[in-house]
């Protein structure tokens, strides 16, 4: 896979893992954040191609007002989430979604569709 991608995940273990996989898929890059804070400053500074994002993150926080605001940038939308898919707004229907634990095969489907 070619372009940058916005990761967001508050377990820090978990991104390390992810971001390797994701590197090793072809990304030319990958961009991590830890909170919603880190992620708008990112998305202000870079254009990204796709972006993985946890729904649910360790302060409260949920990650839906950024993948609509990325899906409106034509970024690659695809939800992370150990719980269940995801209630998503009519604007985010074409984003892709992955259980938790993450397996290579169906993270690199939904971020190959």
């Amino acid at each position: 896979m070619a372009g940058s991608i916005l990761y967001v995940e508050d377990e820090v273990i978990d991104s390390l893992e992810t971001s390797q996989l994701l590197e090793e898929f072809g990304f030319s890059e990958v961009v991590t954040a830890h909170d919603l804070e880190q992620a708008r400053a990112m998305v202000r500074q870079k254009r990204f191609s796709h972006a993985l994002l946890d729904v649910n993150l360790g302060n409260g926080d949920r990650t839906f007002d950024l993948a609509e605001e990325l899906s409106r940038m034509g970024v690659r939308v695809v939800f992370a989430t150990g719980y269940g898919p995801p209630s998503l707004s009519q604007g985010l229907s074409g984003a892709g979604y992955v259980e938790k634990p993450l397996v290579e095969a169906d993270l690199r489907e939904a971020l190959s569709a």
